[in-house]
């Protein structure tokens, strides 16, 4: 047994609140006691936060999901746990039926030996989505939606949970999106130019999220809210990419004030130069650049981001002055909520995984513990690059 002890933690209702919390092995078995078992660890008037769950995210220092072995898929996931990341849901972009099966299974290869944050899924970021809306992705690659072709890839992850992001206004959408959810999988409604009748339709058969607000959906207006505006009115998750670029800060700010906040799960949409600086890069086929931290094809085209968990947390607190606890239930219960883990991790509540960071009130991180395992010490060297600890 493990108690933390001497700091306050982030309660299972998102407060900040002193006691202490015990682990045993990978759980977590009490919190707020005043009891200690075990060995301790004195936080020394910091904070325990539950550990940060993103889910969508392509790659970092170099590694794509799309062509990363199990070995180089653990070597980032061992990254991400020193950014704040204890779980995580490898993402693939458009591509064949076969590369996106071929990158699934290698997931599922390495989250069966975690050395760092734990792989609890797998996001299918296309094929099927809107060629109006296609990011940086190959137009050549996106496809109505298949609801055999989901087979091979529910089937391909084992016991992986599966999310997907899919354009509602495609044709067959519907009968896929109930295909989906009758498998045990979640729809994210995103990379869609549709209207908010087709939003509205996705999510009465069954999709529960749009993936990244605002980016790769149509917009507001007026006289027709679109993508974007149904997804503020509805009652589903929103991810929200919170780097002050792919929405700026007024938009998040108004974005926190519109919805309830319970409802935003923040994401970082990383790609491989995520903790690598500046300098060109290759992603979805592409040439990128990254310059400041913002990456974007030749013509300008914003092509994912690298940005990481904990300066998602701290912008969020910034840009939408909202406090840290509740930052970080959008790092952390809301996304475990949307991805349907919730009842394995996503706070700190006995019975659920040991996954916790220890941070100041600052949110700068000091220590890291995935399933119980201390993964990451600021005093033992700190593997985030320099340039992304600046946030924005």
């Amino acid at each position: 047994m493990l108690t933390f002890i001497n700091g306050s933690y982030v309660s299972d209702d998102f407060l900040i609140k002193k006691g202490n919390v015990t682990i045993n092995g990978e759980n977590i078995i009490s919190a707020g006691s005043g009891e200690v078992s075990g060995k301790t660890v004195d936080l020394n008037g910091n904070l325990l936060s539950p550990g940060f769950i993103d889910i969508h995210i392509h790659g970092a220092k170099k590694t794509d999901i799309m062509d990363g072995n199990a070995d180089s898929i653990n070597r980032l996931a061992v990254f991400l746990a020193s950014t704040g990341t204890t779980s995580f849901f490898p993402t693939t972009v458009a591509a064949d039926t076969e590369s996106i099966l071929d990158a699934i299974q290698r997931v599922r290869k390495a989250s069966q030996k975690p050395q760092g944050a734990s792989i609890d899924g797998v996001h299918i970021e296309g094929p099927f989505v809107s060629s109006r809306r296609k990011g940086v992705f190959d137009p050549s690659f996106l496809r109505r939606p298949s609801t055999s072709e989901y087979d091979l890839f529910h089937d391909a992850a084992g016991s992986l949970k599966v999310r997907i992001t899919a354009a509602p206004e495609l044709e067959g959408s519907a009968r896929f999106f109930r295909h989906v959810l009758m498998r045990g999988g979640c729809v994210s409604i995103g990379h869609s130019d549709g209207l908010e009748k087709d939003a509205i339709r996705g999510l009465e058969n069954g999709a529960n999220c749009f993936t990244h607000l605002f980016n790769a959906m149509r917009g507001i207006h007026h006289r027709e809210p679109g993508i974007a505006g149904a997804a503020i009115d509805s009652s589903a998750y929103t991810e929200l990419i919170c780097d002050g670029m792919h929405v700026v800060p007024t938009i998040v700010r108004m974005v926190f004030r519109a919805r309830d906040p319970n409802l935003i799960a923040l994401i970082t949409d990383a790609m491989p130069a995520m903790g690598c600086g500046d300098g060109d890069y290759s992603f979805c086929g592409s040439s990128v650049h990254v310059k400041n931290g913002k990456v974007t094809e030749d013509d300008g085209t914003m092509a994912g981001s690298t940005l990481t968990m904990v300066n998602a947390v701290k912008n969020a607190e910034r840009f939408a002055d909202i406090s840290l606890a509740q930052a970080i239930r959008c790092a952390s219960l809301v996304p475990a909520k949307a991805a349907g883990i919730a009842d394995r991790t996503g706070s700190i509540t006995p019975g659920k995984r040991a996954d916790l960071i220890v941070m100041d009130y600052g949110a700068d991180i000091k220590e890291v513990y995935c399933r119980g395992k201390k993964i990451y010490d600021v005093q033992n060297g700190n593997n985030e690059n320099d340039t992304d600890k600046k946030g924005v």
